[in-house]
């Protein structure tokens, strides 16, 4: 017969209690611990409802009504709003705007002591106390304040953008309900708005979690679930370029933009100055410059290299050997009309051109076969580098002998600038002061500073050497395009590969066209480096694949990705704040 041994009995039975106690009590922390913050705070919000109206002036005229639960004694609640702010979008984009209140007003007692020592009650903030200093209260209590909300004009190119927090995320108790109504000035595309609920940073909104519904230009909706502490609520929609108007209204001191046009002037004689060139003599050859890639010779020709310069290398690289270039038909079998294209690397880069280095190096990673559609999204970065350090070869071609008293003038200028602004009390109020006339001022000063900008662009003048190389560059550009038929002919007899050693030469030249219309009708040896199965093809077909359709599809390859409309994160727009209690 089995005997039980008591020390086991207990032992085991303390056990199960530990683990029955630790089970529910997981259970209640994850129910309760929600709460915490609330508890610690002596409140929670039952309802939130916030009523925007927009105006076409970037005004926001909102009226929240806050129910709070008491469940210790309190003096009310604090409101703090964002007065400057970064508004982030999803794609990682963000513009740093300001906004100000006024006609600020509620249903109890409020202050805006800057004495009161709450959290975001510093400069960037509003912040302002509900409630009676000599009062305290306990229980439901509801709250209603109303203010303008005046947003500076956004800086995002292409389109306006209404990117609204409803709630902040600097609340620090729960929120067990919101509701929001939004009247818009005009009518807008309910595609183009999105939402964002979460704590900071967070992108959408889970299914299920709030609802919305869109009426002519009436925004509106309500959370389904409770917020927690810092946790937001933003909308972001996209809109039209000019939906919203310029702020044009203020003051500012219209000698300063006076003073800042004339050494806008003062520039521009330094300029002619100190920015002329020697004269370029050009160079006649039907040859490159030896020892010099296309890029080279982009520069050589116009300083600054282009993301067309860059991607000349391709063809200069593959007729050097290190890949080969094949079209990918199209849906009907057509490889003429092709716009697809594989690179395939034929050997490892064994030159000493770091450009040469990071352009073969970027274009393949670690595989030894990628498409262009392998490319997109990614291979403008490569592009991006190979022009930076291209930029060390500008260095030795040009001369910045003058710029200094320039660069004086812009930093002199840029602090004139703000002399209204510092005046006016700020950017904000700036922003709020400005008159019609001192906005054309403003713009002015804005436009000559610009002026100065490009002047410190241009005053410089090349060097020896750069006037030489210049000469060499535009010496084979004259011959590409002055080049007669029996000259053509007698270089291809020469050599036969002379076509395409060329071509990219005259891409970065911007002769390209010139040179393949010279080869109209004239039947060349197809080059190794291009996958075709014709070894003859006409030097103006194969001319038009490499120079255009290929250069075509990598400009659009090379070309950063455009980011979308929609729905920004939680946190990421204008207005919001949070609050407490005190």
């Amino acid at each position: 017969m089995l005997k039980l041994n008591s020390n086991r009995v207990i032992a085991a039975v303390v056990t199960a209690a530990v683990a029955i106690g630790i089970f529910f009590g997981c259970g209640l922390f994850a129910v309760n611990n929600s709460y915490a913050d609330a508890e610690s705070e002596g409140f929670v919000i039952t309802d939130y409802s916030v009523d925007v109206t927009v105006t076409e002036n970037r005004t926001y005229k909102i009226t929240e009504t806050i129910v709070c639960d008491f469940n210790q004694y309190k003096h009310g609640i604090y409101r703090s709003i964002p007065t400057v702010f970064k508004v982030k979008r999803a794609d990682g984009s963000s513009s740093k705007m300001a906004a100000y209140i006024e006609n600020f007003d509620a249903n109890t007692f409020w202050d805006t002591d800057s004495d009161y020592d709450v959290p975001g009650n510093a400069d960037s903030y509003f912040t302002v106390r509900l409630g009676d200093p000599d009062e305290l209260v306990t229980g439901v209590q509801k709250y209603t304040i109303s203010y303008d909300y005046v947003c500076s004009d956004d800086t995002l190119e292409g389109a306006d953008e209404f990117y609204f927090n409803v709630i902040g995320s600097g609340w620090n108790t729960d929120i067990e309900h919101v509701y929001f109504n939004i009247n818009m000035p005009k009518s807008f595309d309910s595609n183009k708005v999105g939402f964002s609920l979460g704590d900071y940073g967070n992108a959408g909104v889970s299914e299920g979690e709030l609802l919305v519904a869109v009426n002519d230009r009436v925004i509106s909706g309500e959370t389904v679930n409770p917020m927690g502490p810092y946790e937001a609520l933003t909308i972001r929609a996209e809109l039209p370029e000019g939906y919203f108007v310029k702020n044009n209204n203020g003051n500012a001191f219209l000698w300063v933009y006076l003073l800042i046009v004339l050494l806008a002037i003062v520039s521009i004689v330094l300029c002619l100055k100190f920015g002329r060139d020697d004269k370029i003599v050009p160079v006649i050859s039907f040859e490159p410059p030896e020892g010099y890639n296309s890029l080279d010779v982009g520069q050589m020709d116009h300083l600054d290299p282009t993301d067309d310069d860059v991607l000349s290398l391709l063809i200069y690289l593959a007729d050097k050997g290190y890949l080969t270039i094949e079209p990918i038909p199209d849906r009907h079998g057509n490889v003429e009309k092709s716009k697809k294209f594989y690179f395939h690397k034929v050997k490892d880069y064994d030159g000493d051109n770091l450009c040469e280095r990071v352009f073969l190096d970027g274009l393949f990673g670690g595989s030894n076969t990628v498409s262009s559609d392998d490319l997109e999204d990614s291979f403008y970065i490569t592009v991006q580098d190979v022009a930076a350090y291209a930029r060390g070869f500008t260095a030795d071609l040009v001369s910045r002998k003058g710029r200094l008293p320039i660069t004086l003038i812009i930093l002199a200028s840029i602090g004139l600038m703000y002399l209204p602004i510092a005046g006016s009390g700020g950017f904000s109020f700036f922003i709020a002061t400005i008159t019609k006339l001192t906005t054309i001022g403003f713009l002015a000063g804005i436009a000559s500073i610009i002026v100065m900008i490009i002047c410190w662009g241009f005053i410089q003048h090349r060097t020896k050497l750069g006037v030489e190389l210049a000469g060499q560059a535009r010496g084979l550009k004259e011959f590409i395009e002055t080049a007669e038929k029996d000259r053509i002919e007698a270089l291809i007899e020469q050599d036969s590969q002379s076509f395409y050693k060329i071509i990219p030469y005259a891409m970065v030249l911007g002769v390209s066209d010139k040179w393949i219309k010279k080869f109209k009708g004239i039947t060349l040896e197809r080059p190794s480096w291009y996958l075709y199965d014709n070894p003859m093809m006409e030097g103006y077909m194969i001319g038009h694949i490499l120079s255009s359709t290929l250069n075509h599809t990598m400009s659009e390859v090379a070309s950063a990705p455009s980011s979308d409309g929609g729905g920004g994160f939680s946190g990421g727009g204008a207005g919001g704040g949070g609050g407490g209690s005190w």
